[in-house]
């Protein structure tokens, strides 16, 4: 499109008034919800629907987080990081050294491991396709079919390569649910809670992680041999999962956008359709407004989906998605969610357990307060707010480990631990899911969004393998001064937030759309107002 854009103008060019709609400086016809001007607590009055089906939508990560590692060492962040040093796992897995010992070979620990993340990738890249193909729903009873496969080769296993085949089939599974429920609650859940909702995932997500920790301590507490407990344990969510899928619609985006124009009306009465004097004709014309839109950009680039997320305008909604999601791996995962039981026990509080509640507490209460904060505060600020944080925690546990460790150094190293914990949970752990799934056009979300949770899953494959080679004795031994690289790493991350992604609280897709077309700098995003805004509808 030859459009004569400005980078940092306040305002968009009066709109052109045409019954219901209005044209915007790119020659793009806008409709806006009849419900667009409601706050965030009329919403949540009138949509009440819409945001149960939203939160029956995160039982998926529920199973996603309780099941995946998200530390690089062997600790007991999950249940199968958690099996891996339980004395019967290894009596019905292990190898016998020459004392008649069993343990765990390091072939074994790491294709367990490796594997798992590898097809979590490849999962997140095929979900990013198959969205598309399938549908939204459709996904969901693939992963959900990965899922019970999975859990039965475990309850079953005779050894460690069938133990290795059902992690193998969690990963994909798990992988896909991350890009197919970010993407899906973006497209049911109402503008102005968007944000929120999608920060559910994030909650779901670490509440598996909480609940596995109880559960291996329950095992270890009362019946350590009987390993399989844990196993069993998976079934509670994932039964919870697929009661709450029966009753999911799929998604009216991806059926308007398949033409299937009936089915979308009777998904749209589905899930606002409770709502008294809901017209259902008048916001179905929002959705095909906009898909009608996303068709004329897709002529005009006369290219393939998978080629379009990397041209033009919409390369640029690609990097703002993508650079929020991989913070996550940036900012010190490996090294904070590896040390900071071992600084409780260093400080004093030697029952491990007790320090993963500590940890889990100040995660799940930062990513709650985040409900709030990511809507009234925005997303970019918490972003780059965040950044700033967990660098200067990244050089301080850093520092701690370069000099004599006194009691001193070891408080300030906890203390900065528990700041970085909150903050991440507050920032990078539930927006990068927020802004890599509403970023991008709706006729590309799910690509987009599979490309930008992709990249994430990628960098998890690689610090899967190197970061225990940089903190272990035998290896690079750079201990907690790897917290340096990562410091470097959040700065990298920070500047990619800064030039590419822009505040999206409460912009409707429709705005988004005319934001990006018109070029207009992240750094402009908020206070830009568009043709919706100057015409009163917004």
């Amino acid at each position: 499109m030859d459009i004569d854009r400005k980078a940092d103008v306040e305002h968009i060019d009066a709109p052109i008034r045409d019954g219901e709609k209005v044209t915007t400086a790119t020659g793009a016809a806008v409709v806006e919800s009849a419900y667009a001007n409601l706050s965030r607590w009329q919403i949540v009055k009138t949509f009440w629907l819409a945001i149960v089906f939203a939160a029956v939508a995160t039982f998926g990560s529920l199973t996603d987080g309780y099941e995946f590692a998200v530390v690089f060492e062997l600790t007991r962040a999950s249940v199968t990081a958690g099996i891996l040093a339980n004395q019967g796992f290894i009596n019905k897995f292990g190898l016998t050294n020459a004392a008649g010992e069993k343990f765990l070979g390091a072939t074994m620990i790491s294709l367990w491991g490796g594997l798992l993340s590898v097809t979590t990738f490849l999962g997140q890249i095929i979900a990013g396709w198959s969205n598309d193909v399938i549908g939204r729903k459709g996904n969901m009873y693939i992963f959900t079919a990965f899922f019970i496969i999975g859990v039965t080769l475990e309850c079953v296993s005779k050894d460690w390569k069938m133990w290795l085949a059902a992690k193998t089939l969690f990963g994909c599974g798990l992988g896909m649910v991350q890009v197919t429920m970010t993407t899906y609650i973006s497209e049911i859940a109402p503008t102005q809670v968007r944000g929120a909702l999608l920060a559910l995932y994030s909650l779901g997500f670490a509440l598996g992680q909480f609940a596995s920790s109880i559960a291996l301590q329950v095992i270890q507490t009362t019946d350590p041999l009987n390993w399989l407990r844990a196993v069993y344990t998976q079934w509670i969510f994932i039964g919870l999962w697929i009661i709450g899928m029966v009753f999911l619609p799929e998604s009216p985006w991806h059926l308007a956008r398949q033409k299937k124009v009936e089915q979308a009306k009777k998904s749209m009465k589905r899930i606002y359709g409770h709502v008294a004097g809901y017209d259902v004709e008048r916001e179905f014309l929002v959705l095909a407004t906009e898909i009608e839109h996303a068709e004329f950009i897709r002529e005009e680039m006369q290219g393939h989906k998978i080629v379009e997320i990397f041209r033009g305008v919409n390369l640029r909604r690609t990097l703002a998605s993508t650079f929020p999601i991989v913070l996550q791996q940036l900012c010190g995962v490996p090294i904070f969610f590896s040390y900071l039981t071992y600084f409780f026990q260093m400080a004093g509080l030697k029952d491990p357990f007790v320090a993963s509640v500590i940890m889990y507490v100040l995660l799940l209460a930062g990513i709650i307060i985040s409900f709030w904060t990511t809507e009234r505060i925005g997303r970019r600020p918490l972003l780059l707010y965040g950044c700033v944080i967990m660098f200067i925690a990244n050089i301080g546990l850093g520092l701690s480990g370069s000099f004599t460790i006194t009691s001193s150094a070891l408080n300030a190293s906890l203390a900065m631990s528990c700041i970085w914990v909150f903050t991440y949970a507050m920032s990078a752990a539930p927006i990068g899911f927020v802004v890599a799934a509403e970023t991008a056009t709706p006729r590309l979300k799910s690509l987009t969004t599979g490309f930008a949770i992709g990249c994430y899953g990628a960098l998890n494959v690689v610090f899967q393998f190197t970061v225990p080679l940089m903190l272990a004795a035998d290896g690079a031994n750079w201990g907690v001064k790897a917290a340096y690289l990562f410091a470097g790493l959040t700065v990298f991350g920070a500047l990619g937030i800064f030039f590419f992604t822009p505040e999206t609280s409460g912009r409707t897709f429709s705005e988004m759309d005319e934001l990006f077309e018109l070029r207009i700098s992240p750094r402009h995003f908020a206070k830009t107002q568009t043709t919706a805004q100057k015409a009163g509808i917004l």
